[in-house]
């Protein structure tokens, strides 16, 4: 959600405008406990093999989906077709670059895209009260539990809840 400063009508940053947001109805308690029991039950049925992504932990499960879904910024891009290598060489470049950044971050909420040449680097906020308002997390939790059902092949992730009590 994007604002804009009612002083000076500048663009404010997602964090800033959250902020300026109006409050509204508050955020249940009740809706972030379930939120989190579908992270921890997805993070225990995901597959090993899973060809895209393997999570070190519900939570870290839960920062890539938000990423996946959008609910992150860009704060890095490196632009690797700069380099006048061969392709092969190119490539190579670019995953040494991937691992190095990677190596060097022990944070779970930023992940590394590739793109053509590109590397983007994203970071979520996460679902804290601080960092989003009622309804923005009423639309993240739909949008998450859609993602989480579609990345295991099942309905709903009402039955993972199932499977998890």
């Amino acid at each position: 959600m994007s604002r804009h400063c009612p002083d000076c009508g500048c663009l404010l940053p997602a964090h800033e405008a959250n902020a300026a947001a109006p409050k509204g109805k508050p955020r249940s308690l009740e809706q972030l406990k379930r939120h989190h029991a579908v992270a921890r039950a997805a993070y225990d049925q995901w597959p090993h093999t899973h060809p895209r992504f393997r999570p070190k932990s519900p939570d870290h499960l839960r920062y890539w989906a938000y990423c996946q879904i959008g609910h992150c910024e860009v704060i890095h891009t490196i632009n690797c077709g700069t380099f006048d290598l061969p392709p092969d060489q190119l490539q190579a470049v670019m995953f040494a670059s991937l691992l190095a950044v990677l190596r060097a971050s022990e944070d779970e909420k930023t992940f590394l895209e590739q793109d053509g040449s590109l590397i983007v680097v994203k970071k979520t906020g996460g679902a804290s009260y601080a960092a989003m308002r009622h309804l923005e997390a009423c639309n993240v939790f739909e949008e998450f539990d859609q993602f989480i059902a579609g990345e295991l092949g099942i309905d709903t992730v009402n039955k993972l809840l199932e499977r998890a009590a």
